[in-house]
């Protein structure tokens, strides 16, 4: 099914496992590393769809995954029910993802362009944030990631080979 990301619950008791060939997360016991649960990523059990990354807020009862595709997906789990939640497509070629430092917002990343998405957390609304419009080339942010203790959030970017730091939620470089 091609593993594709490991993340690790807050508490670390739990580790779970996202998948590029199928729409289950699967949930793991950290002491024994026995499979706890398949917790389903979308409606349609026989929907295969491409799994790429997670995040769980910090009381690890949540989870959200995102499928990179043109149609992007997201999910939202609920870990303690092992159940689906909410689920929405739409976006374009969604990769990264993580909570605000307030964990009202998903942050996540377009993989093509110069944009992320910020988008509420029962995947109703989203806006899009272009990210330099003063540049002529694309920066094709891939991953993201928030800072724990303050407003910042860093966002790596495969074209422009660089690291980007702003600060949320104004979106001002730093």
């Amino acid at each position: 099914d091609i593993p594709h990301q490991v993340k690790v619950s807050p508490d670390g008791k739990f580790w779970y496992v996202v998948f590029l060939n199928n729409s289950i997360l699967q949930q793991f016991d950290a002491v024994n590393n026995s499979l706890v649960a398949e917790i389903p990523l979308c409606p349609s059990q026989n929907t295969v769809i491409d799994w790429n990354t997670l995040v769980i807020n910090e009381a690890g009862n949540r989870a959200y995954a995102v499928s990179w595709s043109n149609n992007g997906k997201i999910a939202a789990v609920d870990l303690k029910s092992r159940s689906l939640l909410h689920f929405t497509s739409g976006l374009y070629q969604p990769h990264g993802i993580c909570l605000s430092p307030d964990e009202s917002q998903l942050l996540i990343t377009c993989q093509t362009g110069n944009l992320i998405y910020e988008m509420d957390t029962a995947l109703v609304n989203y806006r899009s944030i272009v990210l330099d419009s003063s540049i002529s080339f694309r920066l094709d942010p891939h991953d993201i990631q928030c800072h724990p203790d303050n407003n910042d959030i860093w966002i790596s970017c495969q074209h422009s080979n660089e690291v980007r730091v702003y600060e949320w939620p104004a979106w001002n470089i730093k």
